[in-house]
């Protein structure tokens, strides 16, 4: 079901940032993010707020702080019986509730009537610091269905909230507990290991070298040739695809009985130790290390950009190692989503845990689908679930 919540361009961020819209009541009492928010003048209540379910139209006549009407479009699965329908008039279905709604990109999005609109909302959300998600939620131009000043006149309500401040609580210490599951996520997704921070101020220390030599008109003095060669040297030592080809190596060695030493004798004495060890690394998968002697001392700029893009990708692949390790810990301690559970079986049986796995990893896992999702992209979305069964099934037997 779609329900469609009226508000203002000055909100989007406060709304984007807590990834959630509520009753106008319930910001005074937040112990987080902004405890503002501006009302639209037609919309009468603070303890309660209305969705509607077409597209509503109203105007705001705010020069002074440059704001334009926006509308949330939110799908929702009300199983709780969260949203209360009141009214229908002219086929226009009139829902209220006193609770949070809970917003993320893949059940919300953001609908504007004219560009200028739209332009300025995404402005406000880039320029902010607390806007976490913002370039993730679709931005689009809508058709309003009906004129909301009129309408509103013709719905009246109770505006009392059930369990105020039992509800603000419980959203205060929720915040706290996604402050800390975001700081903890954003710690690993920035963090490196010891090994690549090492490579890393190796590759800033010859940046700034070759900087230096590059600003005194390209003269190389001998200490700092001595250096960029120790650098160069200790870079190799610390870099770990080089220890993985090396033990890959002394592995192929030794499977063909061939100590380690005489090789190393045979491909010197035939000048072929760079040629077939480059050629050994690319039919393994390795990509060859950069190396000052592979530039020279006369490119040495070309070294230097080339030695940052491959440390680059040194500290992207320790990285995702990292948040791998991170989200796969994550889905052992909740291997089931719960908000599936509409779609899983009740009983507490061997036959069910496989069933409810399955479910759960065939058409969820790595996916948040909605119906509009389902309805626009059938194949791929089959595709998906053909793929993913039979990794499932490889992995049962």
């Amino acid at each position: 079901m779609k329900l469609f919540i009226p508000t203002t361009t000055l909100n989007i961020d406060n709304i984007l940032s807590t990834e959630c819209i509520a009753p106008l009541a319930f910001y005074k009492g937040r112990e987080y993010g902004y405890n503002q928010f501006y009302k639209i003048d037609c919309m009468p209540y603070s303890n309660v707020q209305l969705c509607f379910s077409k597209v509503p139209h109203f105007e705001i006549n705010d020069i002074e702080h440059h704001s334009f009407p926006l509308v949330l479009e939110v799908t929702i699965s009300d199983n709780n019986g969260q949203f209360k329908q009141i009214k229908d008039i002219d086929g226009v279905k009139v829902y209220q509730t006193d609770d949070i709604v809970r917003l993320t990109p893949y059940n919300t999005r953001v609908l504007f009537y004219n560009p200028t609109a739209l332009n300025t909302a995404k402005l406000s959300c880039s320029d902010s610091l607390t806007n976490k998600l913002g370039d993730r939620y679709s931005f689009n131009l809508c058709h309003p269905e009906f004129d909301l000043v009129s309408f509103i006149c013709r719905v009246k309500i109770d505006d009392f909230c059930t369990g105020y401040n039992e509800k603000v609580l419980q959203d205060n210490r929720l915040n706290k507990v996604k402050g800390f599951i975001f700081g903890y996520y954003l710690g690993v997704a920035k963090s490196l290991s010891t090994n690549s921070a090492k490579l890393l101020k190796i590759q800033k220390r010859i940046y700034d070298i070759i900087a230096a030599i590059k600003n005194d008109g390209g003269y190389n003095s001998s200490a700092s040739i001595e250096e960029l060669s120790q650098l160069d040297a200790e870079y190799k030592r610390n870099d770990p695809t080089m220890r993985q080809c090396k033990e890959k190596w002394n592995k192929y060695l030794e499977n063909l009985h061939i100590p380690f030493e005489s090789m190393e004798t045979v491909l010197k004495d035939f000048d072929e130790n760079d040629g077939i060890k480059t050629s050994f690394m690319r039919k393994n998968g390795f990509v060859p290390s950069v190396s000052l002697m592979q530039y020279g001392f006369y490119n040495l700029e070309g070294y230097r950009n080339a030695l940052t893009t491959y440390t680059t990708s040194i500290v992207n692949s320790d990285r995702k190692k990292l948040l791998d390790k991170f989200t796969d810990s994550i889905k052992l301690t909740f291997d089931l989503a719960p908000s599936y559970e509409t779609c899983m079986l009740a009983k507490e049986d061997e036959n069910t845990t496989l069933f409810n796995k399955f479910i759960d990893r065939i058409l969820w896992r790595d996916q948040c689908p909605t119906p509009e999702t389902l309805r626009t992209e059938r194949f791929r979305g089959c595709l998906k679930i053909i793929v993913n069964r039979g990794e499932f099934s490889e992995r049962q037997h």
